[in-house]
């Protein structure tokens, strides 16, 4: 090592031999119980594999150097925080969704602080931000989870921010599935519930547009998007398409600093974002990640995913039709750079320059003015990347993973998406390579490429088929209706055995009219069966020739040389063996 840096290296076997005691009592440094193989069989065993580093008063202590995370980056990133004497404020808002952890007045529980935030504070001073008034001019980077759940102020505030060109990371989820879909971009403040005892939350939700059209993008509050891509194979039945998988190969990811060495990210039940027709030139907006373009994208409404029953509150729906999208894939998360047009009026309207009145026509001081300086945005659509979960994916604890479904979990990058976003709008360029350094996947593009085709045809059967059923459905309800009407419309009968006539026809037409309804709903389902046994019976020709060619290709080049070898043998003694000993 060199002169300046000490290691001391301790390796124990439990938590109470001497090295273990030193671990536990001096550092701070846990066991953790996972279970490993021995030589009477599985056993939980205790295991250190954690680091501390020191410079003077400062520490940062690693607990444990999970699987998924890289050993390297973890022991750079801790020597360099310790050795800054300063680092950068990153702030967090406080809103009903809490980042940094708190008290939920509904739930009347404690929650704790999101893992991600853990994550941010070993590299920067994390700090509680609220927006009932101006952000200090202490805080280098400002985060922001769900701001539609704050009020005018907050979001006037927000915007003045952003405005005066200060880097923002704002993170609005349509649909938040893994925290509440109550918090969803569209939904409303909840109301108290006296017959739980629960009191009513604090103001009113803000209007989220005006920050919008100031960033230059539009979001649809109650969409929420969905893709037919999913590489994996463990999970491409089980997982909606909500659960939106995009990566860089397939042009899914594109390049910039908050997205260097990003392969693969997974989004689940995310918004759409495009860019406001009335942006401003003097405003870029860069998408950073897409659906996968040439595979089938859509949306749908937030009502057609989830229902408010009084009574039980929010429920899950199963969606009936996946209709794709056309035209350009929008983005899942954007960068934006550029000046801003105040969306706001000022408080009190600036001193006029010559030519320059700095208010709009309708007299609202500051309203359209350009920012002085350039803004630094990065906008993404969804909050559940940030999810806890994916903390847990690379622990894995107690083995409850399998490896295979691990590994293409391992693979994806959405906490070091995340610590990139926060380090790019810090302008701190040191780990964006290091962060991501790992091994990529080498998936079999013969089978992806018949997979991702035959889901395409699928999906197209699937929603020609619905599409039939659904127009076939109306077309029959009409012509029953009509019936009825027609009944209604003749002369020769009295009002009462009208009513009569109709509910006998009601009663036995209602029954014919579900056996053809059930009937077209089982030719649906026939055509998108057949749909799928062909798609596997290609998938399973394609795995069927790569399995051939695996066992084909060795077994020839072994063949190969064993000819080659025998050869120069039989060469060799040709000219070695005297002719008089050799075989007749």
């Amino acid at each position: 090592m060199g002169e300046e840096v000490t290691l001391d290296l301790y390796r124990p076997e439990n938590a109470l031999d001497e090295a273990g005691s030193k671990a536990t009592q001096f550092h701070g440094i846990m066991p953790r119980n996972e279970i490993q193989e021995t030589v009477t069989g599985k056993d939980n065993v205790d295991v250190f594999l954690g680091a501390v580093v020191s410079c003077g008063a400062r520490t940062q202590k690693i607990e444990y150097f999970d699987p998924g995370l890289s050993v390297e980056y973890e022991l750079v990133r801790a020597i360099r925080t310790v050795s800054q004497e300063k680092k950068k404020v990153v702030g967090v808002v406080e809103t009903d969704l809490k980042l940094m952890g708190g008290f939920d007045m509904q739930a009347r529980q404690s929650l704790p602080e999101w893992e991600i935030v853990q994550e941010w504070k070993r590299q920067y001073d994390v700090r509680d931000v609220k927006l009932d008034a101006k952000v200090g001019d202490d805080v280098d980077v400002l985060v922001v989870p769900q701001p539609s759940r704050l009020g005018d102020l907050e979001l006037r505030n927000l915007h003045d921010y952003v405005w005066d060109g200060r880097p923002a990371l704002i993170l609005e989820d349509p649909c938040p599935v893994f925290t509440s879909p109550t918090l969803g971009t569209s939904q409303p403040k909840r109301p108290p519930n006296p017959m739980m005892g629960m009191p009513p939350e604090d103001g009113e939700k803000g209007d989220l547009k005006p920050l919008l059209r100031a960033l230059g993008i539009d979001v649809e509050a109650d969409m929420v998007g969905w893709s037919d891509y999913l590489p994996s194979h463990e999970f491409r039945k089980i997982l909606p398409p909500n659960f939106v998988c995009t990566d860089a190969p397939k042009g899914g990811i594109h390049e910039a600093a908050a997205t260097r060495g990003i392969a693969s990210l997974l989004l689940p039940f995310p918004g759409f974002i495009k860019e406001d027709a009335g942006k401003p030139k003097e405003l870029t907006v860069t998408p950073l990640v897409t659906p996968i373009p040439s595979i089938n994208w859509g949306k749908h409404g937030f009502n057609e995913h989830f229902e408010n029953n009084p009574f039980f509150g929010m429920r899950r729906k199963e969606v009936k039709r996946w209709t794709p999208g056309s035209g350009e894939a929008p983005a899942l998360a954007v960068e934006i750079t550029g000046k801003l047009r105040r969306a706001y009026p000022r408080d009190e309207a600036p001193p006029a320059e010559e030519g320059k009145t700095g208010e709009k026509e309708d007299g609202a001081p500051g309203v359209g003015e350009l920012g002085a300086k350039s803004a630094h945005v990065i906008y993404i659509a969804d909050l559940d990347l940030a999810s806890d979960q994916f903390f847990a994916f690379y622990r894995n604890s107690g083995e409850r993973i399998s490896e295979d479904v691990l590994k293409w979990l391992l693979d994806l990058r959405n906490v070091q998406f995340l610590a990139n976003a926060v380090d790019a709008l810090a302008d701190d360029q040191a780990f964006l390579e290091l962060r991501t350094r790992r091994p990529q996947r080498r998936p079999l593009a013969k089978i992806e490429g018949v997979i991702e085709a035959t889901q395409k045809i699928c999906r197209e059967v699937e929603d020609a088929a619905q599409k039939e059923y659904e127009d076939e459905k109306e077309r029959i309800e009409k012509e029953f209706e009509k019936e009825l009407q027609a009944i209604d419309d003749r002369k020769d009968l009295d009002e009462h055995a009208k009513k009569q006539l109709k509910e006998q026809r009601r009663l036995s037409g209602r029954r014919d009219l579900d056996r053809q309804i059930e009937q077209l709903q089982r030719d649906a389902e026939l055509k998108l069966r057949k749909a799928e046994i062909e798609q596997n019976r290609q998938v399973g020709g394609a795995q069927f020739w790569v399995k051939l060619w695996a066992i084909l290709i060795p077994a020839a080049a072994l063949s190969l040389v064993g000819g080659l070898v025998f050869l120069r043998r039989i060469l060799g003694e040709r000219t070695i063996v005297p002719e008089s000993r050799r075989r007749s």
